[in-house]
């Protein structure tokens, strides 16, 4: 299965929580490959969110309801928005496209994972 992860500042995550788990994402470039995949499949997305500020691994998961670019921005609508009991290490993830596992020092925007 194919999932995106990124990330989130922890009081985003929190203000989405209390919207009953709806929220966006505003990053600076595209995510060709998430909109190519999002329209390939009729399923959403999965979101694995880190903490942007202090990155000890996946925190939160929701689902991608809608991407859109704007400018070279993308905008990624979010809805389902959960906090896990416990982190998961980003070395547990596979990048989509090289099937390495993602470093634990990972900082880029986003990364297409499988699941």
């Amino acid at each position: 299965m194919f999932g995106v992860c990124s990330f989130i500042g922890r009081a985003d995550a929190q203000a989405a929580l209390s919207r009953g788990g709806s929220g966006r994402l505003v990053e600076g470039r595209p995510w060709s490959r998430v909109l190519a995949e999002q329209k390939q499949g009729t399923a959403r997305i999965p979101l694995l969110l880190a903490d942007a500020a202090n990155i000890k691994g996946v925190e939160w998961v929701a689902e991608i309801e809608r991407i859109t670019v704007q400018g070279g921005r993308t905008l990624v609508d979010f809805v389902g928005l959960v906090r896990l009991r416990a982190p998961i290490p980003l070395n547990e993830l596979i990048k989509h496209s090289s099937g390495a596992p993602v470093s634990p020092s990972y900082i880029r925007p986003y990364v297409s994972c499988r699941l």
